[in-house]
């Protein structure tokens, strides 16, 4: 994704907060244009899944097991870890493996690890299948309404781009009213591109969608991740969000 923004060979793109974050902090020249989702301050389609054999008894039973991160550095890494973190889990007694989240499910029905976080779609399919069970949605009161997924431009793009820039968030304020308004349509718009039978799509959870971006919005990401020692220098929120 963001070697194709710096080649110039897409101008946008949609990455999760915390690795938007640090690739800014890697030295990219990137800023925020719209919102997409944000995190539902309790349901959200994100959950730590023990295996069905496994007994969960709460945040200090994870020490000593084996879990699943669907992506290292992540923003669901992040937050994972922030919750073990104020839940009194040393996060070094746990041991993580990154894992596509297409492979949780094999991965728990192999007893390969204990558990795994798992996001929607395959929180839902993991389930349904009995691979796996919910132990905790960690999420519940997290990160009220904190970015999620937004879409992204370097700002020599954005400073050439004015009105497209401004066209294209306007595109996201109508696509975000049009799914709220017609769930069971935009449901069965996205089949295709999920590839999932559409029972398990018609049973997920529908997110929580946003286009308002504020320095807030980012500085909640900056804060918890300075905290994990995951950047090296100093951002500043206003900075990231386009004006």
């Amino acid at each position: 994704l963001f070697r194709s923004l710096m080649a110039k060979s897409i101008q946008v793109g949609a990455p999760n907060a915390a690795v938007f974050i640090q690739a800014v902090d890697g030295g990219l020249d990137l800023q925020l244009i719209a919102g997409s989702t944000v995190t539902p301050t309790i349901g959200a389609g994100i959950a730590y899944v023990t295996r069905a054999d496994v007994v969960y008894d709460g945040p200090r039973s994870l020490e000593g097991k084996k879990i699943i991160i669907p992506g290292m550095g992540s923003s669901v890494d992040v937050l994972f870890r922030k919750w073990l973190a104020d839940n009194g889990v040393d996060e070094k007694k746990v041991s993580f493996v990154e894992i596509a989240s297409a492979q949780t499910n094999d991965t728990l029905v192999g007893k390969t690890v204990d558990g795994a976080v798992v996001v929607e779609p395959f929180l839902t399919r993991v389930q349904q299948s009995g691979a796996g069970k919910i132990g905790v949605r960690f999420m519940d009161g997290l990160a009220d309404r904190k970015l999620g997924i937004a879409y992204v431009a370097t700002r020599e793009w954005i400073a050439s781009n004015r009105v497209a820039v401004k066209a294209f968030s306007e595109s996201i304020d109508e696509a975000i009213a049009f799914a709220e308004a017609n769930q069971q349509e935009a449901r069965a718009l996205i089949q295709p591109y999920l590839n999932l039978p559409q029972q398990v799509i018609d049973a997920l959870p529908f997110p929580v969608m946003d286009n308002k971006l504020t320095p807030e919005s980012i500085a909640f990401w900056i804060d918890v991740m300075k905290g994990q020692g995951r950047l090296r220098g100093s951002l500043k929120a206003s900075d990231l969000v386009v004006r």
